[in-house]
């Protein structure tokens, strides 16, 4: 289960994004380590992280920064997976695409390197 978390470092790289959104789970800032629900209000903002899902992750950049993304499998391509980046808010004039053909070979790790990739754009758009 601990898969479906964004691991801690990002996490916390959310956090300094603004990422706030209600979550299943936080990692205690000391430790790093991932305390499920009913811990979640034992620690204090100061000492968490929120640890959202991939999903709520990405559908806060999607919603909030308006960087949508999809991963692709490719099986023309030694079956790899492919992760892909769209800025919408800057579509019409075309200069807003971030499209990367990165061949990865699992869904976890296209999903990491995106979700990376995602928090490298925000931090440019500061």
């Amino acid at each position: 289960m601990e898969k479906d978390f964004v691991p801690y470092e990002e996490s916390l790289a959310l956090k300094e994004l603004g990422f706030d959104e209600r979550c299943f789970a936080v990692y205690f800032n000391p430790t790093q380590q991932l305390y499920f629900d009913k811990y979640i209000n034992e620690f204090n903002k100061d000492v968490r992280t929120l640890a959202p899902t991939f999903s709520q992750a990405f559908r806060w950049f999607r919603d909030k920064r308006g960087l949508v993304s999809w991963i692709s499998f490719r099986i023309d391509l030694k079956k790899k997976y492919l992760w892909y980046i769209t800025d919408v808010k800057n579509i019409a004039a075309r200069d807003g695409d971030y499209i990367f053909d990165i061949l990865i070979e699992s869904y976890e790790e296209a999903e990491l390197a995106c979700l990376k990739k995602l928090i490298e754009i925000a931090n440019e758009q500061r």
